[in-house]
């Protein structure tokens, strides 16, 4: 979101659903400097509260959007997971085709959320690189990106009316 470490919703003019009603989310780091990571247990409530009040406006302004998407490494973390509803974790697969490797979609587990290299990744990396291939690049990494998916209704209910989360899920569910 605009104000903290949460997912930022990316269409066309990164700010709503592309044509087909398809929301694309990724999740922005603005809210270390307190020295605590942003999905750390503490800090569920406020990302919760982020994507609460990004659903209820993505709900009022863009009626027409249908379906929710996100591609990272970070679906393989039950941190970052917690955060969404339940269907849209257990989507997490392997992407099919090409796989980009120009974003933090992948590049972004080399850093620790302070923007310092996480060596178990980067010794990972080192010792995965001569044999790498092309059609395999992925296998530089520790952990593959994974793509997640789910019907935005499924946000709406839970993350509630309001942007809060709906009645029976706790901050601490999942």
């Amino acid at each position: 979101g605009p104000d903290g470490a949460g997912p930022d919703g990316a269409g066309p003019d990164g700010a709503g659903p592309d044509g087909a009603g398809m929301v694309r989310i990724h999740f922005n780091n603005r809210d270390s400097a307190d020295g605590v990571s942003p999905l750390s247990a503490a800090k569920i409530g406020a990302r919760r509260a982020e994507l609460g009040a990004m659903f209820a406006f993505l709900r009022q302004t863009f009626p027409q959007a249908r379906r929710v998407r996100g591609g990272s490494w970070l679906y393989n973390l039950e941190a970052y997971r917690r955060l969404f509803p339940p269907v849209y974790g257990q989507s997490r697969r392997i992407p099919e085709g090409a796989v980009r490797y120009s974003g933090t979609s992948s590049w972004g587990q080399m850093l620790d959320f302070r923007g310092a290299v996480r060596p178990v990744a980067r010794d990972h990396m080192l010792a995965h690189l001569p044999d790498l291939t092309l059609e395999a690049l992925w296998r530089a990494f520790p952990l593959r990106a994974l793509r997640a998916s789910a019907p935005i209704e499924a946000f709406y209910d839970f993350y509630g009316e309001a942007g809060e989360p709906a009645a029976g899920q706790r901050v601490s569910d999942q």
